[in-house]
């Protein structure tokens, strides 16, 4: 009977530090439906034991990438009581990682939020993170998670803070995108620099690459998510190419620029004082 006594109090010892580790401030990982694959679905739990239909999670970004290529993509939450919210995101396959600026943290397991995003008066609130494909010569399918909780910010996990999960994002990781040659210009990856210069005051260059000819958007985003300004949107010859963002209509305040071309994404961060 005490060997039963000391082995329950271990289990329970463990469990309680494997939820602690997984715990930073308000953000809990371990809860999409990579991590309770094969069990009950058990999602954000501690917050409300079912999942609320109204509550919408979704997963933004390319659905064909590289091998071993990074690219960004942004989990959108809205619906419930929409005062605060919070996430999980991770790959079956891919490594992810989080996006500066973002109050998250990686943690091995998958991403989540440092402290919970506050609605303020948004329908949606949403957070970019990084996803790297895994590295393979043959075409394969990986598939993104993510799980989305809006609170109402009483820092206290009851029955008004509904969640969901999102459905699930097949990502299909193609070699075949990889590497051309055009004009004797060889641009072997997808390649968005960090634009020049950063911090800027009114006006900046940004420069990308392109590995082949294909359609190209350059959107610029603000620090909420909202898109301010497109400075391309059309067909491009593989290459290398500068635009230059003129934003002398535009607040102070950190911004984020997002290229898209031929199922590839990238995004950086530039920050504008005035």
């Amino acid at each position: 009977m005490r060997k039963i006594f000391i082995a329950v109090a271990v289990l329970a010892f463990l469990l309680l530090t494997y939820e602690t580790l997984l715990s930073f401030s308000t953000g809990i990982g371990g809860r999409t439906k990579k991590n309770s694959y094969g069990e009950p679905e058990i999602g954000c739990s501690c917050h409300s034991v079912d999942s609320l239909s109204s509550v919408s999670v979704r997963i933004y970004g390319p659905a064909v990438v590289a091998p071993g290529f990074t690219y960004v993509y942004r989990i959108s939450l809205k619906g419930g009581i929409a005062i605060g919210g919070g996430f999980d995101f991770n790959a079956w396959y891919g490594a992810v990682d989080t996006v500066e600026g973002q109050n998250t943290v990686n943690f091995g397991i998958d991403i989540t939020h440092i402290f919970p995003q506050a609605f303020v008066g948004k329908d949606s609130i949403s957070w970019l993170v990084k996803y790297t494909a895994k590295d393979t010569n043959t075409v394969l399918y990986d598939t993104l998670y993510a799980t989305g909780n809006s609170i109402n910010f009483n820092h206290e996990a009851d029955s008004l803070d509904r969640w969901n999960f999102s459905p699930n994002f097949v990502v299909k990781i193609d070699p075949a995108t990889i590497g051309i040659q055009n004009g004797g210009v060889i641009a072997s990856k997808f390649t968005l620099a960090q634009n020049f210069p950063n911090p800027f005051n009114p006006s900046t260059t940004i420069k990308f690459s392109l590995k082949q000819d294909g359609f190209v958007t350059l959107n610029i985003f603000d620090i909420t998510g909202r898109e301010v300004e497109q400075l391309a949107s059309g067909n491009r010859k593989s290459g290398e190419y500068e635009l230059t963002w003129d934003a002398s209509n535009y607040p102070s305040g950190v911004y984020f620029y997002r290229m898209t071309a031929n199922g590839q994404s990238e995004e950086k961060k530039m920050v504008l004082i005035k």
